[in-house]
Formats: structure tokens, C-alpha cells, sequence
């Protein structure tokens, strides 16, 4: 889930920026933070009509994959004005008689683009009363030296608490996935909060002086949501988020087997260090259904029409929920290069440094991405052309060679 650079690959992942997005974007800006404007109202049009440059997406789709010789992928993008498109590209799993094509209405994991999922979470919250994002987060959690009494809610959702991420520690699953491969990963393993604070080391600084990605933190927001609600996060995001907004090509009931029919893509990853991919769909979901704070499985499409309902339809959020998420303050940290701003659950990247590609470089949006071992996710919205495009990856390697052109390809066209 964090942004980390390899020798093969590059990933978008973590930052819940973890995902990306485009054009106009105003605002005012400070040394320490800016607050991005609402984009405006879509005006009247005619009825929508096909996206006219279909085949140059799905060009990009065939040709990331050949340059990756990666599994498959899925894409969604909605646009002011035009049919919603999905397009897929290679392949979701292998059986004796060949391949399983890759569909549309399979499931990805998608990482910690569910910290955008979580933050909404808060902030509906916050507008009914419950809680204030200058609350300290002693409220609920306290007990652990490590955690600075005086942290608010809001900076464990803009990660500027301090609060140590755990998967920096070598004995998290992420370290042992890196220092001795994917043999050491107990995926059965169902982690509690004293399992992840015995890994959370001392602050990284004093809380609001400083920018660092924490997936403790987010854990923490999704026990303080559970908390307050009285529910398991999987019911929050039922009721709250998925059933108003028609969201049922969306899976978080991780206590419970998904609904017959629905199928999800096969996860691929290397296991051997041989750079070959393997089918490790056959895992124990427990891993991700205990450490992510909004634990979600979910199609390209429904990933896109969240994204619209949140940014462009004021379907989630009230304006002024939405100019709180949208305050973002810089991501000042050299270990996350990728990283450009963060704001609450949602990010900007670095798009030159993220692709290597120049003419991203003014590219202004707002979305997160998501990684996690076997699953890439990227989930933009584009506020001048009041679009979203989300794509999910069912391995780590196709991200870093088709991101960039498929936002050229978008920006270029809209």
C-alpha cells in the first residue's frame, strides 16, 4: 500500500493519492496547505452519447499489458457528456482448457484507494455531530506510548499525526515480503490493534510538523468509525455508501462469502523471485480484510460512479465536507517522491516523476491509487472535464507502463 519503487516496477500505489486525476483545479495556496475549489456546476446538455475515443484507450490497454507481458487489466471512465466506457484487456486467470478472459463486472482489490472509502466515513460523521476532525484521538484509542494523546482526527486522515506506519517495520508483512519473499506472509493471520501497535516504533515527528504516509493511522480511523457507528466497517459502508448510491458490484462483507455470481479477478504476483507471475487467488482474504481500514472489492465501473457521486455529484459529502477533504497540504517526504499533496483520504501525485512523462507535469486532479500484492489500482478524477477514470490491475508490473499514456490519451481527447 505504500508507494515503493523496485527494480521491475514502478507502483502508483499507497498514496492515497493513493490515485490521480486532471485539469483546472483553483485555489489558494500557503507555505502550508491549499484548499482546492469545487469544480463548476456541469451545464445543460443533450443526451450523451459514446465516448469518441474508445479505441485509443483501449489501444493503450493492449499495449501496456505486451509491454509489461502482464495479466490483465480493467478500465472505467465517465465523462460529462458521454455513456460511460469500460474496456478490459487480457486475462483473469488460467485453466487446463486456456485462458479466462478478463470482464468487466469482475472484482479487484483496490488497495488503499479505500482510505478516500474511510475519510468519507469520518466526515459524514463529523457533519452529524459526532466527532470533529480537531478532536484528539484519545477520545477512542489510548493506552499505546507510541500515539501522542494530543493527534487529531485530522491528521491521521492528511498523515501529518507522526504516527509511525507499522508496514515500515521489517517484521510487518510488507518488510518480510521484501526481505524474504512471499513464502513469509501468513495470510490466515486475522491482525488486531495490539498486533499492529507491537510493530509501530516512535513517533516520526511531533504531531503537525511533518508529512508521512501512516497506514496506522487509517487503522485507527476505521476503529474509531466502528466505535462510534457501532458496526463493523463493512456494515458503515453498506448502508452509508454502497446501497444509497447503488454500488452492488462492490464486495466488503469479509466476515461472509461474496454473493453467487459475483466473480472476482484472479490475483498474480512473483512468488519465487523469478519475476514469473503465479496465481495467489487461493489466499486467505484475512490479511486485507483486518489491516485496510475500509476493506473493498470492486469493478472499475463502480469505482469511477463512487468517484463522480463524491467529486462531481455532491452525492456523499455536504460543500463543506467536500472543501475539508479537498484541503490539501504538501507531501513533504523524500521516501514518497510520487507524492505531491495529501488532503484527507485524497491526494495529487507527482505525474513527471510518477510516469517520467513531461507533458504530465501541470496536470492538475485529485483521486488516490492503491497497491497491494497482486492487485494495482489508480482512481482519477478530472475536475475541469467533471470526469473520472479508474483503472484496476490484477498484478503489480502493467501499472507503470500504461498509467501516463492513458491519462495523455483522456487529457488529450476531453
Amino acid at each position: 500500500m505504500k508507494l515503493r519503487p523496485t527494480a521491475r516496477h514502478v507502483t502508483l500505489a499507497g498514496l492515497a493519492i493513493a490515485a490521480l486525476a486532471l485539469p483546472v483545479v483553483t485555489g489558494c495556496s500557503s507555505d502550508d496547505d491549499s484548499t482546492t475549489t469545487l469544480p463548476p456546476a456541469p451545464t445543460e446538455a443533450g443526451e450523451p452519447g459514446p465516448l469518441p475515443f474508445g479505441d485509443e484507450i483501449q489501444q493503450v490497454l493492449d499495449d501496456g499489458l505486451e509491454a509489461s507481458n502482464g495479466a490483465g487489466v480493467s478500465v472505467a471512465v465517465i465523462a460529462e457528456g458521454y455513456d460511460p466506457w469500460v474496456g478490459v484487456a487480457g486475462y483473469s486467470a488460467v485453466e487446463p482448457s486456456g485462458f479466462v478472459p478478463m470482464r468487466p463486472d469482475m472484482l479487484f482489490q483496490v488497495g488503499s484507494i479505500e482510505k478516500n472509502f474511510t475519510a468519507a466515513l469520518m466526515l459524514q460523521l463529523v457533519e452529524e455531530g459526532r466527532l470533529g476532525l480537531d478532536d484528539p484521538i484519545s477520545r477512542w484509542v489510548s493506552g499505546y506510548d507510541q500515539i501522542d494523546p494530543s493527534i487529531t482526527v485530522r491528521q491521521i486522515l492528511n498523515h501529518t499525526s507522526g504516527i509511525y506506519d507499522w508496514e515500515d517495520n521489517p517484521g510487518s508483512f510488507t518488510g518480510l515480503y521484501q526481505s524474504e519473499g512471499y513464502a513469509a506472509i501468513d495470510w490466515a493471520h486475522w491482525w488486531t490493534l495490539d498486533d499492529v501497535m507491537a510493530l509501530v516504533d516512535e513517533p516520526d515527528f511531533p504531531p503537525g510538523e511533518g508529512w508521512h504516509y501512516s497506514n496506522t493511522g487509517y487503522y485507527l480511523a476505521r476503529l474509531i468509525i466502528e466505535a462510534e457507528t457501532g458496526m463493523p466497517v463493512s456494515q458503515v459502508l453498506r448502508t452509508r455508501l454502497l446501497d444509497p448510491l447503488g454500488l452492488d458490484h462492490t464486495w466488503v462483507e469479509c466476515d461472509q462469502p461474496a454473493p453467487e455470481g459475483m466473480e472476482f479477478a484472479h490475483a498474480w504476483a512473483d512468488v519465487d523471485g523469478t519475476g514469473n507471475l503465479a496465481d495467489i487467488s487461493g489466499q486467505s482474504p484475512n490479511l486485507y480484510c483486518s489491516i485496510l481500514s475500509s476493506p473493498t472489492w470492486t469493478t472499475a465501473e463502480d469505482l469511477a460512479r463512487w468517484s463522480q457521486a463524491l467529486f462531481d455529484e455532491g452525492k456523499v459529502l455536504s460543500e463543506q465536507s467536500l472543501t475539508e477533504m479537498l484541503s490539501f497540504v504538501p507531501a513533504s517526504d523524500p521516501t514518497e517522491p510520487l507524492a505531491a499533496e495529501y488532503g484527507l483520504g485524497v491526494g495529487k501525485f507527482n505525474f513527471e516523476v510518477a510516469t517520467g512523462n513531461s507533458r504530465l507535469a501541470d496536470l492538475e486532479h485529485y483521486g488516490h491509487s492503491g497497491s497491494v500484492i497482486g492487485y494495482d489500482a489508480l482512481m482519477i478524477y478530472l475536475p475541469q472535464h467533471h470526469a473520472t477514470v479508474v483503472a484496476l490491475f490484477n498484478e503489480n508490473f502493467t501499472i507503470a507502463s500504461t498509467a501516463g499514456p492513458l491519462l495523455e490519451v483522456i487529457d488529450g481527447n476531453l
